[in-house]
């Protein structure tokens, strides 16, 4: 339960980062309709030379790839090398644009057959189509400026489907090689087979390096005597969404407090939809807040989201490089205001 909440928090909180996502300047977006039409043949140019933060573009949380001599497309949003196949004055190579733009597109494609009900199908379609070849600006750009794709208004790269194939594609190392039921999600999805996320050694108090929250590195840890997680079926968009959710939570001095002297730090958060802030009645109570809530039971309000969000809290050490649950605690939201 404790990862299924973690997980749940991560899609109610834009505090965390999506897995192998990373904050990029975006300086162009192509906007497309349901059906992959672009909406207009110029690139939208968001740069924005008057604000220190947009000169380059917006920053946006894109798909992030690290690259080395190799051709590596990231996810509908890339250099326009790889998204337009343009080649730049300042060292573009054609041959090598091609191979980039051409390994674009199969990911899209490949992406489109993995995720048929998102955006992917009407991009598929863009490029099928051939309306990439005729985008156009009249800006001055370079090789490295990005390009994000919109589909009915909204940037394909926050779409669900979008973010579980890019964690598929860019954690492909870690994973078994097979698909299996999620014990996380309830979902058939491809496995992990270690965890490929690790929490910093400062946020674990009696850890000596980075730790994960679920490892099986030693036969005699796991299950018949068995490594890694094949008898702890954990997807790979799961595993590295509750390893970020964990980690940013750790982070955060309003959701975490180091407890001196009890080698753990505790965490809370909430799921469900509540802004409700359970440690702010504690440090600095208002005597109207206090007032209200114990007249709840008398004004004859109806439920609100309050009523329906889940209060959680865990309290975490470290063992060498392990994480060590000391406590967790799942309860009502208004059992805890009580």
């Amino acid at each position: 339960m404790l990862l299924q909440r973690l997980v749940e928090y991560a899609a109610d909180s834009d505090q965390v980062t999506p897995p192998f996502y990373g904050r990029k300047p975006v300086r162009f977006v192509i906007d497309l309709a349901a059906d992959g039409t672009p909406l207009k043949t110029d690139l939208t140019d968001l740069a924005n030379p008057a604000n220190r933060d947009e000169r380059f573009g917006v920053p946006r949380l894109v798909p992030a790839v690290t690259r080395t001599v190799g051709v590596a497309p990231a996810l509908a949003a890339d250099t326009v090398e790889y998204v337009l196949g343009w080649v730049a004055e300042d060292g573009g190579k054609p041959d090598r644009v091609a191979k980039q733009h051409e390994a674009f597109q199969e990911q899209i494609r490949s992406w489109s057959k993995a995720e048929p009900h998102g955006p992917a199908p009407a991009i598929a379609a863009f490029y099928a189509n051939g309306h990439a070849a005729r985008m156009t600006t009249d800006r001055t750009w370079g090789r490295g400026d990005l390009v994000a794709i919109t589909v009915g208004g909204r940037f394909a790269v926050e779409d669900d489907s979008a973010r579980r194939y890019w964690a598929t594609v860019a954690a492909g190392r870690k994973g078994l090689g097979r698909a299996g039921l999620c014990l996380v999600c309830g979902q058939v999805r491809d496995l992990l087979k270690t965890i490929p996320q690790q929490i910093p050694q400062r946020w674990l108090p009696g850890a000596t390096q980075g730790a994960s929250l679920v490892s099986v590195n030693e036969a005699v840890h796991g299950y018949e005597l068995t490594k890694f997680l094949t008898h702890t079926p954990i997807c790979i968009t799961c595993g590295l969404t509750f390893m970020s959710s964990l980690t940013a939570l750790l982070s955060d001095d309003t959701h975490s407090s180091a407890l001196p002297g009890q080698y753990g730090r505790l965490v809370w958060w909430i799921v469900g939809g509540s802004r409700f802030n359970p440690m702010a009645a504690l440090d600095d109570p208002e005597l109207s807040d206090a007032r209200a809530l114990l007249n709840t039971p008398h004004d004859g309000i109806d439920p609100d989201i309050d009523d329906l969000s889940t209060f959680c809290s865990v309290t975490v050490g470290g063992n060498v490089a392990r994480v060590v649950v000391r406590d967790w605690i799942e309860m009502p939201l208004p059992q805890v205001k009580t």
